[in-house]
């Protein structure tokens, strides 16, 4: 459990450090409340994503059973 904690959050930390350097290609820096809005609603839907992929997965094992 404390492992797929840490792995969330890894995940969600590197795709905030993309958004980060894309806005510094284009020029802009990425303000700190964006970020702190990233790391909030990421999680939530990293969450999510990875809730409906275990039931995707549990549909489909069920269905060829």
């Amino acid at each position: 459990m404390k492992q797929q904690k840490e792995n969330h959050c890894a995940e969600t930390s590197r795709q905030v450090e993309r958004m980060r350097q894309l806005y510094s290609k284009i020029g802009e820096p990425l303000p700190v409340n964006v970020i702190i809005d990233l790391h909030r609603h990421l999680s939530d839907a990293l969450e999510l994503k990875k809730g409906e992929r275990s039931s995707q997965c549990e549909k489909k094992n069920h269905l060829q059973a």
